[in-house]
C-alpha cells in the first residue's frame, strides 16, 4: 500500500543526532503475499515506512523496521527520490524469497545517498578530504557521471560525511580509512552526509 503525503512535514526521528541504518528481512512464498509494511512519500520524494501491519510478514520477523525510517533499498535495489511511492511499493510485491529492507532513521540537515557497488573495486566517483577548521571528513569532490553523481539528494563538495553503512565517521579518521569504508564495499552502500 502506498499513500502520497503532500501536505505533513519531512518527519523526523525524535532525539536522533546522526543516521541508523537498519535491516529487516524476512521470507515471502509468493508475489501475491501481503508484506504488512505500508510506505509513504514525503513532499521531498524520500519514500518511508508509515506502517507495519500487526500480523504481517514484516511483524512477525521481528524486525528492527519502524514507522518514520527512509528506505533506502528493497533487496539490493536502491529506492532513490526519483521513484514514485508505487515504484518502491512494486518492489516490495514483485520480491519473492528472501526480503531484505534497509532503511535509515532520518536526521535534520542531513543528506542520505544509497548507490550499487556490484563489486569492491568499481568506483564510486567520491573524493574525501578534511575540513581546514573543523578536522572532519568532508567530500572534497564528486567526479561527474560517477555512480554516486548520478544519485539524487546528490551529495556536494564540502558536506561533512556523517556515516557510512551505519559506520560513524568521526574526526578521528583518517581520510584513507573513510575512503576505504567505501572503497571495500559491494552492495548497496548508503553514505549520510
Amino acid at each position: 500500500m502506498c499513500k502520497v503525503d503532500n501536505n505533513s512535514p519531512t518527519v523526523i526521528a525524535p532525539g536522533v543526532g546522526q543516521p541508523r541504518l537498519y535491516t529487516g528481512g524476512f521470507v515471502k512464498e509468493t508475489q501475491d503475499e501481503m508484506t504488512g509494511v505500508t510506505l509513504g512519500q514525503q513532499r521531498c520524494g524520500k519514500i518511508v515506512i508509515t506502517k507495519i501491519h500487526p500480523d504481517s510478514l514484516a511483524f512477525r520477523a521481528n524486525t528492527s523496521l519502524k514507522p518514520g525510517m527512509q528506505v533506502v533499498s528493497v533487496n539490493t535495489t536502491p529506492v532513490t527520490p526519483q521513484m514514485n511511492c508505487q515504484d518502491a511499493a512494486n518492489l516490495l510485491k514483485a520480491a519473492v524469497g528472501d526480503v531484505t529492507i534497509t532503511a535509515v532513521t532520518p536526521t535534520k540537515n542531513a543528506t542520505t545517498v544509497s548507490f550499487v557497488k556490484s563489486t569492491p573495486d568499481m568506483p564510486s566517483g567520491l573524493v574525501f578530504g578534511r575540513a581546514c577548521k573543523s578536522n572532519k571528513v568532508v567530500i572534497s569532490r564528486v567526479l561527474p557521471g560517477s555512480v554516486v553523481a548520478q544519485q539524487a539528494p546528490q551529495l556536494k563538495k564540502g558536506m561533512q560525511v556523517k556515516s557510512i553503512n551505519n559506520t560513524l565517521v568521526h574526526s578521528g579518521m583518517s581520510v584513507e580509512e573513510v575512503a576505504n569504508l567505501v572503497k571495500q564495499a559491494s552492495g548497496v552502500v548508503t553514505i549520510t552526509a
